[in-house]
């Protein structure tokens, strides 16, 4: 919890490779955070996905849920298998790159902190739709939460001559997931549980090849 609290990652190993092991260690922290994809949802590649998470394609760096007016806050994703060739866990410093926006490109760090981008997460079921800045700024201007999943985000509703600037700012940040300064990148074994503020850390997972081995993670929310 503290290496949380400072860093906004931690690895715990030695869980069992067991399904729903991860309760045992939750249960010690919080109450689970439930959501449309239920108490403990299993991140594999399977026909007919609701969710991109579920499919075997490269996973672009972004938080979870920010489709709801309050993103899950710890997220925990537990490998109880990982043979298949690819699926290495990357993890980015969301509060680090927001700070160095503030001091690199001021400008950008005041839209993102100022424009509303709406997300949206539709299925055959559900509908969720928020919209809040990627930034958000705390009463003392200091970063609270990153909201961010490109691939659920909706139009930009803001005047029209700001919208080049508005894109260019979101062109940098999307730039700046990607620099190896901000990046942990690692493969998970079995046993294997991250923990991550998923108001902080934006994670990503590489593509892999389902047809090379069996890749199977478990995952839950606390608040």
């Amino acid at each position: 919890l503290k290496a949380l609290r400072s860093t906004g990652l931690t690895l715990v190993k030695d869980v069992p490779a067991e399904a729903e092991a991860l309760l045992k260690p939750i249960a010690r922290i919080s109450h689970l955070r439930e959501t449309n994809f239920g108490r403990v949802f299993d991140v594999k590649s399977k026909p007919q996905a609701d969710s991109a998470a579920y499919t075997s394609v490269n996973l672009p760096p972004h938080t979870d849920l920010p489709t709801r007016e309050l993103q899950p806050g710890v997220q925990f994703l537990h490998c109880l298998a990982n043979d298949a060739t690819g699926g290495e866990s990357v993890f980015v410093d969301g509060f680090a790159i927001g700070e160095a926006m503030r001091t690199e490109a001021p400008e950008a760090f005041r839209l993102l902190t100022t424009t509303p981008m709406a997300f949206w997460n539709r299925d055959s079921r559900t509908d969720y739709r928020w919209s809040a800045p990627i930034l958000a700024l705390d009463a003392q201007g200091a970063i609270a939460e990153v909201r961010f999943a490109n691939f659920l985000r909706g139009p930009i509703d803001a005047p029209e001559e700001e919208m080049a600037a508005i894109y260019d700012a979101l062109r940098l940040f999307q730039a700046m997931t990607r620099e190896p300064r901000f990046i942990l990148e690692r493969r998970l074994r079995p046993g294997d549980m991250w923990a991550f503020d998923n108001r902080r850390v934006l994670h990503a997972r590489r593509e892999f090849d389902p047809a090379s081995g069996e890749r199977w993670l478990q995952g839950a929310y606390v608040d």
